[in-house]
């Protein structure tokens, strides 16, 4: 299998919900809302996700003109949502 599995959410820990055999290939591509005006997108793969993937992943988000902010590990929320909660 050569398909990306990525999902939008920021709160779901997805990875101990995956396959094994899908681990390599699944990350989390959180876009903020609304993406026609925020730029942002956090990347996250977890352990087990390939780098290739992840970095496949950062460079489509920056060649839609969006800034990929790839995270080292999965934290609930991400950084701006535990900001904008405060």
């Amino acid at each position: 299998m050569t398909a990306i599995i990525a999902s939008n959410t920021s709160r779901l820990d997805i990875f101990p919900l995956m396959p094994e055999r899908r681990q390599a290939r699944t990350l989390i591509a959180h876009w903020y809302t609304p993406p026609y005006l925020v730029d942002l997108c956090d990347v996250v793969g977890s352990e087990r996700t390939d780098p290739a993937v992840v970095e496949t992943v950062r460079n489509v988000v920056a060649a839609m003109g969006k800034v990929p902010v790839v995270m080292r590990r999965y934290i609930p929320g991400y950084i701006a949502n535990r900001i904008q909660r405060r």
